[in-house]
């Protein structure tokens, strides 16, 4: 059964858009002169649950050993 309804290419796209959006925020946050940044702390909440998405079926099935 597939479980995963991306295509690699369009997984490896959205990652690297979602790594510049983060790192946007971040500079935004770091610099920027707003009186908040919810944006950007939801941008930074939203790739931390899509990295961990990315990341939970390769700890499930071992792939990535969370042991030395």
């Amino acid at each position: 059964m597939r479980t995963n309804f991306l295509p690699r290419w369009a997984i490896l796209l959205v990652s690297i858009a979602v790594l510049v959006l983060s790192f946007a925020a971040l500079d935004d946050i770091t610099t920027g002169t707003e009186p908040n940044f919810y944006l950007e702390y939801t941008m930074l909440f939203v790739a931390g649950l899509w990295f961990i998405n990315l990341l939970a079926p390769l700890l499930r099935k071992g792939r990535i050993p969370l042991h030395p």
